[in-house]
């Protein structure tokens, strides 16, 4: 007899999806028992079948369990699980409590286990197939072979959110290896989720909440911030802060810009901030200096090595810190004399024709 194993302890959200999945395999067998024949269900990340709740410590079903006490039943099961003591675990369930049910335990990758279950399963019959993995187990190649079945629900679990944090790091000095990127590739189905990566590094997201903060710090003020460009990846969360924060009337969003107008709407403002988590070089930040507008940026390598001390310098991954810098960049008028006077003298180091000089000065001496 296989040694009970329990999956991960759950908190609330878990056991508010695990009543959801209840309802819906109840729903959808009550439903189309009268209409076919045969239906199946499909958990392609099913544990041992058992979960801890993380206050109580009590035993509660997991998705399999569930499952397998749905009544009326499902005509056949397939559960796939990659850790074999919680396949094991799994299977001695199903032989001890349920072996009235036809019911198959595969210990392995869904990614690889799949094709053989569907190659099983003809398009006339309906089934449901539950994916809820762990942050990356789950390739969107699997997503799309099951889709294309003629008769499947697909309920998806999709850990975006985990899989950002753990596969897309944010912090200084960390970058994604190339393994990672092959990982990610075969996650998302293609290469675009680095646009959505790059649009977290340029930090608009934090930007909008720690102006929020400021203006709570000074609600006489009628300075607006305006950001500049095509909404893009991340966006959605930008717009959630700003209704979270009652901001709609706060932040103007113009959209694209054209180059000849962006200097004076540049000029024009009081103030440029720049909360960037990476940057190749930094070209808005030299724009800024050459237009005279006090400048703060963050901390980054690159924003040193290009604008000295002509611009105030923050935390990026502190909001305390960055309302901070607002503040000052936008009250304190001796520190905005300072930086609009370094500033104008630090962009005049730069120019198209010094760096094409340089450039080709380089290239003649290799």
């Amino acid at each position: 007899m296989a040694k009970k194993v329990f999956g991960n302890e759950v908190g609330p959200w878990t056991e508010l999806k695990l009543e959801y999945i209840k309802k819906y395999l109840e729903a959808y067998s009550n439903i189309l028992r009268s209409t076919f024949p045969e239906y199946y269900f499909i958990d392609a990340f099913a544990s041992s079948g058992f979960c801890k709740k993380r206050k109580t410590r009590e035993l509660i079903y997991g998705s399999p369990l569930i499952a397998l006490n749905i009544q009326p039943p499902f005509t056949k099961y397939f559960f796939i699980e990659l850790n074999k003591n919680k396949a094991d675990c799994l299977e001695s369930e199903r032989k001890n409590n349920y072996s009235n049910l036809d019911a198959k335990i595969k210990n392995g990758d869904c990614n690889i286990i799949i094709d053989s279950i569907l190659s099983y399963i003809n398009d006339s019959i309906p089934f449901i197939a539950l994916l809820d993995p762990q942050a990356g187990d789950l390739y969107w190649e699997t997503i799309h072979k099951i889709s294309q079945k003629k008769k499947v629900e697909v309920l998806i679990n999709f850990p975006f959110g985990m899989a950002i944090r753990r596969y897309m790091p944010l912090t200084k000095g960390k970058n994604i290896t190339k393994n990672m990127k092959n990982k990610l590739n075969r996650i998302f189905g293609d290469d675009n989720w680095e646009k959505i990566y790059l649009e977290r590094k340029k930090n608009t997201a934090a930007l909008v909440e720690a102006f929020a903060l400021w203006k709570e710090n000074n609600p006489d003020s009628n300075l607006k911030l305006l950001l500049v460009g095509n909404a893009g990846f991340g966006f959605d969360e930008i717009n959630y802060i700003i209704e979270e924060f009652n901001l709609s009337k706060e932040v103007l969003m113009p959209g694209w810009v054209s180059a000849v107008d962006l200097p004076y709407i540049v000029a024009a403002a009081k103030a440029f901030i720049s909360p960037s988590r990476y940057e190749g070089f930094g070209i808005t930040l030299l724009e800024s200096l050459a237009c005279g507008v006090p400048t703060a940026v963050s901390n980054l390598p690159v924003f040193k090595e290009v604008a000295g001390d002509a611009v105030l310098y923050f935390d990026q991954n502190d909001k305390k810190s960055m309302v901070m810098a607002i503040d000052r960049v936008v009250n304190d008028e001796g520190l905005r004399q300072e930086l609009k006077t370094k500033g104008l003298a630090r962009a005049h180091q730069f120019s198209w024709r010094k760096c094409a000089s340089e450039t080709k000065d380089l290239l003649t001496s290799l």
